[in-house]
């Protein structure tokens, strides 16, 4: 509402000059006519303009509507007793500081002081002494003036409140982003490649790529990249290396119009398309201890007031404490699915992966393993010893399967294996090698189970459940196949 009364106010003006004139005596009433019939289309010109407009429409603007209503007060200030000075003629600045305010740029503005100068000047020159005497030059020229100056300072004014607004409103709708942005992140299984994805989106980078200190301290890896031609992931750098030193220091650093030749890890740029424009920005953890480096690239020269830089100090705020999260719950969640003994997933983790089994619908083999005489073994060696024979058979046994099966401590000396997509014999081959891979001179048995095709994956546990105590029946140190 407040933004609409400067222009009631000019209309009000505006319609207030005409009834006034009325007052005036003698007035002309066919120049008074005309110049309310002039100020009528000046309105209609000026309410029916389509706000939609094209390129031209939008150049032009109120212009030509403000230049009839110049006109029109014109007539206005004949058409009453008084000449150049009456006090009509101050009306005339309103169209001009209207374009001041709301018009486009200092085209505009020149067109309507030209028409002002026009509106002072034409009396002089067409009707002259004398109601309009040459003396009066003077007198239009120093309004021209004064008005000429404050448009001119009004219309920049206006112009950076406009920036400065729209300003706002980028800074406004790019923390609401980067908000949604970081949120998404919180609930991301993969933090790194969703960051470097997300500065790419928020930011509008070309390239991002993440590097992190090892735990070792000697080296920097790429661990995240997005929008890069060749894969970077995993290639390492000194720590003592540029970027190394960048990293360790902690402090952002931007470089613009960017030279190939200063930039270090080249093959890493040469992969980001060589950008225009570089950010070092560190994520800090705890305020002040680097976490590790985003470092992004734009193929466009920007500068630290960009909005896109500030973008992403916004979203690297949060993302050392998502890195240090998601760190934190892969190593909860590594504990609470690994067998603290051995390091083979535990009895969770195998029922984990039993239910994605049934849920996937795969076929599987599954042997569940029992090393024999175990409770004996630790009476005559003690416990530290049988627990290194447990390590020790777990690491044998892991080298002899594949990356898609799954080796489970179950409980005590009980051990599960689940075969992806294997028959019979493939099944047995590897229970033979895995019963022969038992350290410290001691044996094993087993029971195997080969998925029906009909039967659930808990069914076929089961009868290898029954093979194993037959197993164990016959005589221990021999594997049983189920029926």
């Amino acid at each position: 509402m407040w933004a609409q009364a400067p222009r009631v106010a000019f209309i009000v003006v505006v319609v207030a000059a005409w009834g006034l004139a009325q007052t005036q005596h003698p007035l002309d009433p066919t120049t008074y006519l005309a110049a309310g019939a002039a100020a009528l289309v000046a309105l209609l010109m000026a309410v029916l303009r389509p706000r939609s407009a094209g390129p031209i429409t939008r150049a032009v603007g109120d212009v030509p509507s403000s230049l009839v209503l110049l006109a029109a007060i014109g007539l206005l200030r004949v058409s009453v007793p008084g000449g150049p000075v009456s006090a009509y003629g101050v009306v005339a600045l309103i169209p001009v500081f209207w374009t001041a305010l709301y018009g486009d740029g200092l085209g505009q503005l020149f067109v309507m002081l030209v028409g002002l100068a026009g509106f002072y000047a034409a009396p002089l020159v067409i009707i002259g002494p004398p109601a309009y005497p040459h003396t009066d030059f003077v007198q239009v020229s120093l309004p021209l003036a004064v008005s000429a100056m404050i448009c001119v300072t009004a219309q920049q004014l206006v112009a950076r409140a406009r920036r400065d607004a729209a300003e706002a409103r980028r800074q406004r709708a790019m923390m609401e982003q980067v908000g949604a942005v970081v949120h998404n992140l919180f609930a991301s299984a993969d933090v790194r490649s969703d960051l470097c994805a997300a500065t790419l989106r928020v930011a509008g980078a070309s390239a991002a790529i993440l590097l992190e200190l090892e735990p070792s301290g000697t080296t920097v890896r790429v661990t995240a990249e997005a929008g890069v031609a060749g894969s970077m992931l995993d290639t390492t750098l000194p720590a003592a290396s540029t970027l190394g030193t960048v990293l360790a220091d902690g402090r952002r650093r931007l470089l613009s119009r960017v030279d190939p030749e200063r930039l270090a890890a080249l093959d890493m740029w040469e992969a980001g398309g060589f950008p225009d424009t570089v950010l070092y920005q560190p994520l800090l953890r705890g305020g002040s201890e680097p976490a590790g480096m985003l470092v992004v690239g734009w193929q466009e020269v920007l500068s630290e007031a960009a909005s896109h830089v500030s973008a992403v100090g916004l979203l690297t705020h949060e993302a050392a404490l998502l890195l240090s999260r998601a760190d934190q719950l892969a190593h909860l969640t590594g504990i609470a699915t690994t067998d603290a003994l051995t390091g083979l997933p535990n009895r969770r983790a195998w029922d984990d992966r039993v239910e994605r089994a049934i849920l996937d619908g795969e076929r599987v083999a599954i042997a569940i393993l029992d090393l024999d005489n175990f409770k004996q073994f630790n009476d005559t060696h003690g416990h530290l010893e049988g627990d290194s024979m447990l390590r020790a058979t777990a690491a044998a046994w892991s080298e002899h399967i594949r990356e898609g099966d799954v080796l489970a401590r179950l409980g005590g000396e009980e051990f599960g294996l689940l075969l992806a997509d294997c028959g019979e014999g493939t099944a047995v081959e590897v229970i033979e090698r895995l019963r022969g891979a038992v350290t410290h001179e001691q044996t094993c048995s087993a029971g195997i189970a080969v998925q029906r095709r009909t039967e659930s994956v808990e069914s076929a546990i089961g009868r290898a459940d029954i093979a194993l105590y037959a197993a164990k029946r016959a005589g221990r140190d021999l594997s049983h196949t189920a029926a």
